[in-house]
C-alpha cells in the first residue's frame, strides 16, 4: 500500500515594514482621492486654491518647487499638508489666542521648505546643505523674535512661548547668517555672514578683486582697433556666470579667444586668451570657497545634530502657526469668519452663511435640528445648493477654515466624516448604470458611524414609486445609526413617508408666480417642481407648455396641492407637538427646581428656628436662676432689722419686674407665628415612601405630619410631608426585590447621640425632642440611652416616665446611678 504524502502546512509569511509602509501609502491615496473628489462635487476647489497661497511652508513636489502662487488642487501632498491637523485643540487654542494679538500683522513666517527629510538625515549623522541649516535657522529665528517681545499679554501665548528654551549654541549659530524677509536667493553669498568667518571674507574678497581684474581687462580689448568691425556692442555679457564679449565670425584673425556659448542669431560668446590666467585663478578662488562652504556646513551640522530634538519641535511649532496665522491672514483679507465644530452639539444651524464659489450669494439661513432634511420645491431654486452650503460649512468648520457666516449666531457639530453622492455616478466603461452606481456609493456608507452625508436627486435613474419605497427603508437604517441625512428630491411619495418619521425636517424651495422664477428660500413642507413654470423661463414655448398642462389635468394638479397642504399641515403640527413637549419638560425641570429650593428653605428654617429657641430657652433658663437668686436674697434681707426701708423696696420692684418681663416673654412666644413649609404632595395609608433613602410605609395620618414605619419595624411619629418622596411602581418592586430577596441593609447618615438632656426646655418641647432622640438612637442601633430631666417641680420626670411607660418599642428604663444623674436621670433600654 502507498503511503499519502503528509501535506505541508503553509504559513503565511509576516508582512514587511516596506509592506506595511506601502499599504499605508496605498491607504492615504485612496482616502485622499475620495476627499478630492468630495471637494469637488462641493465646489471648493478655487476657495482651497485660494486659502493655500496664505501657507509658508513651501512644498517641494516632483516637478517642481510649488510657492504661494502655484500650489494645483491636483497635488496630492500639499493637499495633504494643507489640510492635515495634527492636533485639533491645540490648534484652535492657538487661533483664539493670536487673534486676540493687537501685533498680529508683525507675524510673518518666512518661507521654509518641508524639512522632515532634512532633519531625518541630520539626525542619522549626515550633513545639510549650508541653505537646509539657513532655512532651520529661520524657523528658529522666527520663534526667538517672537518670545523676546515685550507686548503679549494673552494668557496662552505667554505659556505658549514660555514652552522655548533656546540652547546658547542655536543662539550663537544665528549670528552667522543674515536673515532679511526679501531674501529668497539660494546663493550663500545672499544669507551667509561673511564676516564672521575670516578665511572666506578673505577668499570672497579675493574673488571680487579678479572679476574687477577681468572685466577692467574686457574693456581694454573692447578698445582694440581692428576688432571694432567683429563687435556686435561694446558690452561685457555675463553668459553662464562668466563675462565675455558677443562678436561675429571672423573675429579669429584679430583676437585670440575662447568660446563660451553662441547666441540665437550666430553670435559668439568669447573670452580672451589673455585672459585664461585671470580665469584659472577665479575657479581656483571659486573651489577653495566651495570648499569653505562645505566645511562650515560640516560645523554648523555637527552643532545642529546636538539639539535634534529642539530641532523637531520648532519644525512642529513652525507647521502649527503656519496652519493658524494662514486662517487668521485668509479670514482678514476676506472678512471671513470661524465657526470651530462642537463635538457637544448635534444640532446645524447656519446664519447668513455663503458659499464660497458663489459671486453675488444671497446669504442663508437653515436649521437642521433633526437627523433627516429633506429638500423639495422648485427646480433650480436652490436646492442642491443648501446641500452643498451645508455640508461645505461642517467641512470648514472640522478644519477650522473661516467662512463668510454669522458666526454668533451659528453652530456646527464636528462631523468626522462627510460624503456627498451627487452627479451622474453612469459609467459606461465599467458596465454601470446610473441607478446602480447610486446603490453602490449608498451601500458602500450604511454601516459607516459618525457621518453626514448628503444625496442630490435622489430618486435618479429608476421608477419613482418602486424608489421611494427603497429610499425609506435606506433612509431608516441611515437614522437608525444615528448618521445624519441631507437629500433633495422631486419624490412628493417619498416625502410623503418620511414625514411622519420623528427625525424628519421637510423644507419645500418656493417659487415667485409674479416674476415667474424661483425666490433661492425654503419654507416648511413639500415643495412643488414647477416644471412647466421653468421650462417656459429656460426657452420652451408658451403653446407647448400649455398643451401639457391639459395633458396633466386640473385633477392632477388640485390633487398635488391638496398633498402639498395636507403634509405642511401634517409637519405644523408634529413641529407644535414637540414645541409642546419641550415647554412641559422646560416646566418639570422648572417645578422640579422649586421643589429643591423650598426643601433647602426649609431646612434652613429649621435649623435657624432650632438655634433661636435654644437662645431663647437659654436666656430664660438665666433669668429665672437670676429671679430665683434674687428672691433668696429678698428674704435675707427682711430678716435683717437694719436693712434700711428704701432699699427693701428697690430689691422688691427688681424682682417683681423681672416676674413681669418672664411673662410677657412666655405670652409673646406662645402669641409668635408658626411657620410651616408643606410639600404640594398628599400620601395615603400604606402607601411606599422614600424617607432619608430609606423606604417606609405610612401607617397613620395627622394634622401635619404622617406616622411612618421603616422595614426594619422601626415606627416614626411627626414627619412632615416634605421629608418624604414618593416611589413609582418600578422602584417600589425593585427595592422589594432587594429587601426581601437579599436582606435589609440599613444605610443612613444618622445624627445620634447617647445622651438628652432637657434642662431648659418646655413640658411640649422636652417631649418632642425626647421622641427624636429615641427615633434616631434606635436608627442608630444603640442598645441603651441617658435620659437627663432633672429634679426641679418633678414636671419633666413626670413626662419622660408616662412617654417611656406608652413607648412599645424600649424594652425598659431604670433611674440612672448618682454619677450619671441619680435622681434627676434615666437609663432607657432600646430594642436590639
Amino acid at each position: 500500500m502507498s503511503k499519502k504524502k503528509k501535506q505541508t502546512e503553509i504559513k503565511p509569511k509576516a508582512l514587511t515594514k516596506a509592506t506595511i509602509q506601502n499599504l499605508q501609502r496605498l491607504t492615504d491615496s485612496n482616502t485622499l482621492k475620495l476627499l478630492k473628489q468630495t471637494l469637488t462635487k462641493l465646489g471648493l476647489q478655487d476657495f482651497l486654491h485660494t486659502f493655500s497661497a496664505y501657507f509658508s511652508r513651501q512644498i517641494n513636489t516632483n516637478k517642481t518647487l510649488i510657492n504661494e502662487n502655484e500650489i494645483l488642487f491636483s497635488d496630492d501632498k500639499t493637499l495633504s499638508h494643507i489640510l492635515h491637523i495634527p492636533s485639533h485643540e491645540k490648534l484652535k487654542a492657538l487661533i483664539q489666542a493670536l487673534d486676540t494679538y493687537s501685533n498680529i500683522e508683525s507675524l510673518k513666517l518666512p518661507k521654509v521648505s518641508l524639512l522632515n527629510n532634512e532633519i531625518l538625515s541630520l539626525a542619522k549623522g549626515g550633513a545639510l546643505r549650508l541653505y537646509d541649516i539657513f532655512q532651520c535657522l529661520c524657523m528658529i529665528k522666527f520663534f526667538y523674535d517672537f518670545s523676546k517681545r515685550d507686548d503679549i499679554d494673552n494668557e496662552y501665548l505667554k505659556e505658549y512661548v514660555n514652552k522655548f528654551v533656546f540652547p546658547s549654541e542655536i543662539t550663537s549659530l544665528l549670528a552667522f547668517f543674515v536673515f532679511t524677509s526679501k531674501q529668497n536667493s539660494t546663493s550663500p553669498q545672499s544669507y551667509l555672514n561673511k564676516e564672521v568667518d575670516n578665511e572666506l571674507s578673505t577668499l570672497y574678497k579675493a574673488l571680487e578683486n579678479k572679476h574687477k581684474e577681468k572685466q577692467e581687462a574686457l574693456y581694454h580689448t573692447l578698445n582694440i582697433s581692428n576688432l571694432q568691425e567683429y563687435l556686435v556692442d561694446k558690452q561685457i555679457h555675463f553668459f553662464e556666470d562668466n563675462a565675455t564679449l558677443l562678436v561675429r565670425a571672423g573675429y579669429a584673425n584679430v583676437l585670440h579667444a575662447r568660446v563660451i556659448g553662441r547666441s540665437m542669431h550666430g553670435f559668439f560668446y568669447i573670452v580672451p586668451l589673455s585672459l585664461e590666467s585671470i580665469e584659472s585663478h577665479i575657479h581656483i578662488l571659486q573651489d577653495k570657497i566651495e570648499e569653505r562652504l562645505l566645511h562650515l556646513a560640516k560645523e554648523y551640522s555637527k552643532i545642529l545634530s546636538k539639539h535634534i530634538h529642539f530641532l523637531r519641535f520648532i519644525n512642529t511649532e513652525y507647521d502649527f502657526m503656519d496652519r493658524a496665522l494662514a486662517r487668521l491672514y485668509f479670514a482678514k483679507d476676506f472678512n471671513y469668519s470661524f465657526v470651530f465644530a462642537d463635538n457637544k452639539n448635534t444640532s446645524i444651524t447656519l446664519h447668513e452663511y455663503a458659499h464660497p464659489s458663489l459671486k453675488n450669494p444671497i446669504p442663508l439661513n437653515v436649521s437642521m435640528p433633526t437627523n433627516l432634511l429633506m429638500i423639495t420645491g422648485v427646480n433650480a431654486g436652490g436646492k442642491t445648493m443648501l446641500l452643498k452650503s451645508i455640508l461645505s460649512a461642517l467641512w470648514c468648520a472640522k478644519l477650522y477654515i473661516p467662512m463668510r457666516i454669522n458666526a454668533a449666531k451659528s453652530q456646527l457639530p464636528f462631523m468626522k466624516n462627510i460624503h456627498i453622492i451627487a452627479q451622474d455616478p453612469q459609467d459606461s466603461h465599467n458596465d454601470i448604470s446610473t441607478f446602480s452606481g447610486r446603490i453602490q456609493e449608498i451601500s458602500a456608507l450604511l454601516s459607516q458611524k459618525d457621518m453626514i452625508l448628503g444625496i442630490d436627486e435622489i430618486e435618479i435613474g429608476t421608477d419613482s414609486s418602486e424608489a421611494a419605497s427603497l429610499y425609506k427603508v435606506i433612509l431608516e437604517k441611515f437614522l437608525a445609526n444615528s448618521t445624519k441625512v441631507i437629500v433633495t428630491t422631486h419624490h412628493k411619495h417619498l416625502a410623503a413617508l418620511m414625514a411622519d418619521n420623528i427625525h424628519t425636517r421637510l423644507l419645500a424651495a418656493t417659487y415667485d408666480y409674479k416674476r415667474a422664477c424661483p425666490t433661492f428660500s425654503f419654507i416648511e413642507g413639500i415643495g412643488k417642481s414647477y416644471a412647466l413654470e421653468c421650462a417656459k423661463q429656460y426657452g420652451i414655448p408658451q403653446e407647448i407648455i400649455d398643451e401639457a398642462k391639459k395633458v396633466h389635468g386640473d385633477e392632477a394638479n388640485k390633487l398635488e396641492r391638496l398633498i402639498e397642504e395636507s403634509h405642511t399641515q401634517i409637519t405644523k403640527n408634529k413641529q407644535d407637538s414637540l414645541k409642546l413637549q419641550a415647554l412641559i419638560k422646560e416646566q418639570d425641570t422648572k417645578i422640579q427646581e422649586l421643589e429643591h429650593t423650598k426643601s433647602k428653605l426649609k431646612a434652613r428654617f429649621e435649623e435657624q428656628s432650632l438655634t433661636l429657641k435654644r437662645h431663647y430657652n437659654e436666656a430664660i433658663k438665666e433669668i429665672k436662676m437670676l429671679a430665683k437668686q434674687s428672691s433668696g436674697n429678698l428674704k435675707a434681707l427682711q430678716n435683717l432689722k437694719e436693712l434700711d426701708t428704701n432699699t427693701l423696696q428697690g430689691t422688691q420692684e427688681i424682682v417683681k419686674n423681672i416676674h413681669k418681663l418672664l411673662n410677657k416673654a412666655h405670652k409673646n412666644e406662645a402669641k409668635s407665628p408658626k411657620i410651616n413649609i408643606e410639600s404640594t404632595q398628599k400620601y395615603s395609608l400604606n402607601d411606599m415612601v422614600q424617607y432619608q433613602n430609606k423606604i417606609a410605609k405610612i401607617i397613620a395620618q395627622h394634622k401635619d405630619s404622617y406616622s411612618i414605619e421603616l422595614h426594619n419595624g422601626v415606627r416614626l411619629k411627626g414627619v412632615r410631608g416634605m421629608e418624604l418622596k414618593p416611589l413609582s411602581p418600578k422602584q417600589i418592586k425593585q427595592d422589594s426585590n432587594i429587601l426581601y430577596n437579599q436582606g435589609y441593609k440599613l444605610e443612613a447618615d444618622i445624627r445620634a447621640t447617647t445622651r438628652l438632656d432637657l434642662h431648659g426646655y418646655t413640658k411640649e418641647e422636652a417631649q418632642m425632642l425626647l421622641e427624636d432622640f429615641l427615633n434616631h438612637a434606635i436608627m442608630a442601633r444603640f442598645s441603651e440611652v441617658l435620659v437627663v430631666h432633672g429634679l426641679g417641680n418633678g414636671i419633666l420626670k413626670r413626662m419622660v416616665e408616662n412617654f417611656l411607660d406608652s413607648c412599645d418599642y424600649i424594652r425598659g428604663y431604670t433611674q440612672a446611678p448618682p454619677n450619671m444623674g441619680g435622681l434627676g436621670a434615666k437609663i432607657v433600654y432600646l430594642n436590639g
